[in-house]
């Protein structure tokens, strides 16, 4: 028997975006065959009248509607070993974004290869900054910087502009800076 779960609401996770997730971040573990919705389309008004359970409603099991489907054991053995043999040489370094976080939890859009140029992997899923020499210098004056990701307001005395590489600046803020940055004078 397939499990039916319909989501009863919308969940914004951006802030989850590079992170780990574990037990603290959701409530059910999808363990056996299962169907997962997202919620009905259902308005306040058809909702607060409607005696139907979403899960065997029409408007609950949509397939437009389906998340995912999990089912436990559905390939055999020898099926996976092949799978595995086939897409393991498939498997190459993408130029797909990745996301870099900062001391605060800030996230920055990356690439896989210029993260692995400016990170050291200390395990754990935790990096730290390889020692590169840049040039800083405390914002005097309110801006814009105009970055590959998308612009970048920084105030006077707040932020220190930050020099990464040619035509490659950030805004990065005074404490964020503190603790990330150490002076090379």
């Amino acid at each position: 028997m397939v499990k039916v779960i319909v989501a009863k609401q919308k969940y914004d996770c951006k802030h989850l975006l590079g992170q780990f997730v574990d037990e603290q971040h959701y409530d059910v573990l999808v363990e056996e065959d299962c169907d997962v919705y997202a919620p009905p389309d259902c308005d306040l008004g058809t909702q607060s009248t409607c005696t139907s359970d979403c899960e065997t409603c029409d408007k609950g099991t949509n397939e437009k509607k389906i998340i995912f489907k999990f089912r436990k054991n559905y390939f055999s053995k020898e099926e996976q070993d092949s799978a595995y043999a086939g897409l393991r040489e498939a498997a190459t370094a993408t130029q797909n974004r990745g996301l870099a976080a900062g001391p605060k939890g800030e996230k920055y859009p990356i690439t896989p290869e210029k993260f692995w140029a400016l990170k050291n992997d200390l395990g754990n899923g935790v990096c730290a900054p390889k020692p590169i020499k840049k040039v800083a210098k405390l914002a005097d004056h309110d801006g814009v910087l105009h970055t590959s990701w998308g612009d970048l307001n920084y105030t006077a005395g707040n932020d220190y502009i930050v020099r990464h590489g040619t035509g490659d600046y950030g805004a990065v803020k005074k404490d964020i800076f503190a603790q990330t940055y150490t002076s090379g004078e």
